[in-house]
């Protein structure tokens, strides 16, 4: 097993490139440097420098290489395909220019599923032809990454259309395997009801990618109890630093050295720009656990590919 360990702006709130409150991007790159994560996931395009070499250079003045990054894009509406495309096709360049492998495709939070996120049974599901055409736009933007040279994984996420096993293996029962795989989130997968450990078992000749994150169970409890929504949870911290949530860790940890998982993991730990924590004592404090499983950021010379 070779599991590299990495980080994402996203800890640090950044899920919109826009947002008012995203913090500079030169401080989350130092802040991931300093807590001694080599991999990194670029963010939401226009986030960071897109300028091939000046990303590039700001990336070695701290020793971080790219794993990829995520496309979190309102796939769920045909009306703005065409600029959920464009962005596909600006994030894979951006990729493949930094050298990284995989392009993470996430569904955008919609208002129909963010009301129910985390509750299967009230869920509205798509079917028919909205089912069909939903998974066409998927597998066109697999086909965008592929002709960039980059790898489509598909990333399960709360308040989607895509959040519950039933989904998730429908999905991949259609979806080709040749053009995508599967990135597990530890963290959307739990407060879904899932299993991480069984999606990472089940799924493992399509799983490419990892997220990292714990679920606080007082919040989940909430989010069942009370209805919050996923933004309302988010803003309620339902994700916690790994170690002191919901997932079974120690299980998952075993789980990838089973299925001979060799790979990037990467931390996060999604939360409100405005939140007042401090990500770095996040993610030192996760860093930290990891460690005590055997996952650990490897040394230069033992990270030499993703």
């Amino acid at each position: 097993m070779t599991v590299r360990i990495g980080c994402s702006p996203t800890t640090w709130g950044v899920d919109f490139a826009d947002h008012p409150a995203n913090p500079p991007w030169s401080r989350v790159l130092d802040d991931i440097a300093s807590v001694g994560c080599r991999w990194i996931e670029l963010g939401p395009v226009g986030f960071l420098p897109t300028g091939r070499d000046e990303l590039a250079a700001e990336l070695d003045a701290r020793g971080l290489r790219v794993a990829g990054t995520f496309l979190f894009q309102p796939i769920w509406d045909a009306a703005a395909f065409a600029d959920v495309r464009a962005t596909a096709r600006d994030t894979c360049r951006l990729i493949a220019e930094q050298g990284g492998r995989h392009l993470v495709v996430v569904d955008r939070v919609n208002p129909v599923r963010d009301a129910t996120a985390g509750r299967s049974a009230a869920a509205v599901r798509l079917a028919g032809r909205a089912w069909r055409e939903y998974l066409h736009r998927i597998e066109a933007i697999a086909e965008t990454a592929a002709g960039a040279g980059v790898r489509a994984v598909l990333h399960p996420h709360c308040g989607t259309y895509l959040e519950f096993d039933d989904e998730i293996a429908a999905a991949l029962a259609e979806l080709p395997a040749e053009l995508v795989g599967l990135c597990v989130d530890t963290g959307h997968l739990r407060l879904a009801g899932a299993d991480p450990v069984r999606t990472l078992t089940d799924w493992s000749g399509r799983v490419e990618h990892v997220h990292l994150k714990d679920v606080d169970p007082v919040v989940a409890g909430r989010v069942r109890a009370e209805g919050l929504s996923f933004w309302q949870a988010v803003d309620a911290a339902v994700f916690c630093p790994i170690g002191r949530g919901m997932v079974d860790f120690p299980a998952f940890a075993a789980a990838l050295d089973a299925v001979r998982y060799d790979g990037v993991a990467i931390i996060e730990q999604d939360r409100n720009p405005r939140s007042g924590s401090d990500p770095r004592v996040d993610v030192a404090a996760s860093l930290e656990y990891l460690a005590t499983l055997g996952l650990a950021p490897a040394a230069p010379d033992e990270d030499d590919h993703a």
